[in-house]
């Protein structure tokens, strides 16, 4: 029988090839003025249309993403959670299964093997699972240490595979100060800094909302940012904030307590600016205008302000879409279509002007559940902004549907079909 096996020789050269082309896909993503790389949001380890059990499973996921050109797959992971929780739909109840504080790692494991397959690379952002409540000086060193401890447990474990870490998503709108006639967030004193947890407005107007302070941001942030440096020295971590106006937060990050000696909060490091646009946002160069941005501007370039605050730190827009409108599918998918390849197409012509290097498209599959009323935590508003449709049975298992057309649009820009 003919052998059919490689040579050492060959296996040399193959094994040389594969390093060579890894080192070069990753070193792209801290080169400026590539083509923008392609990334997707889904829920693989936190919502019931992605459980590998429940929904639609972790290799149909992968093979959606890449039949997108997809690069990325960005997803929430709870860091720190104690136990799994039963779920309603429909009455019933069941469990998702998640990586779960360093214990259980099945399902990470599972989803980075399907993903390393298609060459798919994973973002997850760590989300601590932690009591923000008490801000006392011990209170705050016990949200740093977990959250130190929470990343560094899932880093150590991935630092082979895992080269890019988010820490945790939004903080910005933790620490904003949020009341009728307060300001954008482009202040430092739209920020509740150390007033724990409501926050008075002007004119003693309490806010809608409990506001944390900027002190326990800035513990869990900074925790993870440690954390995830502490297990790899080489890792890219991502700090993002909600989009709009809310960049002094990226100063808030960047300085030293003034009021305080010793400081109660020092500078968080971190390597890349992820940035959250959405359509009803307006134009980023110009937010609450559309192009071309027509004098007089409203606010201000975003870009171009971030670039000043971080003096020109990369950036990534982590996450994108139309603002959906809330229970009207066909009036979404057409809103989906009219928005995101448009925009997309316009950040691929000008890099000079959009110098984000992945742009990762908020989500890949609508989420039926979140309309349900059952569902726990209501968010009418994210379940139709899936690029694929899907069905929730009586029995709490979604089924993937046709791709909408802001998919096939997606596809063609990103993957030439």
């Amino acid at each position: 029988m003919k052998k059919t096996g490689f040579t050492n020789l060959q296996l040399k050269v193959l094994l040389f090839v594969v390093v060579v082309l890894s080192f070069v896909g990753f070193q792209n993503i801290n080169r400026p003025n590539q083509a923008i790389g392609l990334g997707i949001n889904g829920h693989p380890v936190s919502q019931v249309a992605y459980s590998n059990s429940m929904g639609v499973n972790y290799a149909e996921q992968i093979n959606l993403l890449q039949s997108a050109g997809a690069q990325w797959y960005r997803f929430d992971l709870a860091v720190s959670a104690t136990a799994l929780t039963p779920i309603p739909i429909f009455g019933k109840k069941f469990t998702i299964p998640t990586a779960n504080n360093g214990q259980n790692f099945e399902q990470l494991d599972l989803l980075l093997a399907l993903a390393q397959a298609k060459g798919i690379q994973l973002l997850p952002v760590l989300i601590p699972n932690i009591d923000r409540t008490d801000q006392s000086p011990a209170g705050l060193k016990t949200i740093y240490n977990k959250s130190l401890s929470a990343a560094y447990n899932f880093v150590s474990r991935y630092k082979n595979s895992i080269h890019v870490w988010e820490l945790s998503n939004e903080e910005d709108n933790n620490c904003l100060i949020s009341y009728p006639g307060a300001g954008n967030g482009d202040q430092i004193s739209d920020y509740n800094i150390y007033t724990d947890p409501i926050v008075k407005g002007k004119n003693g107007n309490p806010t809608p909302t409990s506001v944390n302070s900027y002190l326990v941001t800035w513990a869990v942030l900074k925790g993870l940012s440690d954390g995830v440096h502490q297990a790899d020295p080489t890792a890219l971590r991502i700090i993002d904030f909600a989009g709009w106006l809310h960049t002094e937060f990226l100063q808030l990050l960047q300085q030293t307590d003034p009021n305080n000696n010793p400081p109660l909060y020092t500078p968080v490091p971190y390597d890349i600016v992820g940035v959250h646009w959405y359509g009803g946002m307006g134009e980023i160069t110009c937010p609450g205008q559309s192009l071309p941005c027509t004098p007089p501007i409203q606010h201000f370039n975003v870009i171009q302000r971030i670039q000043t605050i971080t003096s020109g730190k990369p950036m990534w827009m982590t996450e994108t879409n139309y603002t959906p409108i809330v229970s009207d599918p066909g009036a979404n998918i057409t809103a989906e279509e009219a928005y995101l390849p448009t925009t997309l197409q316009t950040y691929l012509n000008s890099p000079a002007t959009y110098p984000f290097q992945n742009v990762f498209v908020y989500e890949l599959l609508d989420e039926p559940a979140l309309a349900n009323p059952n569902f726990p935590n209501d968010h009418a508003d994210q379940a139709q902004m899936g690029l694929y449709q899907d069905t929730l049975s009586s029995t709490g298992h979604t089924t993937v549907g046709a791709p909408k057309p802001a998919y096939l649009s997606v596809q063609k820009l990103f993957y030439g079909k």
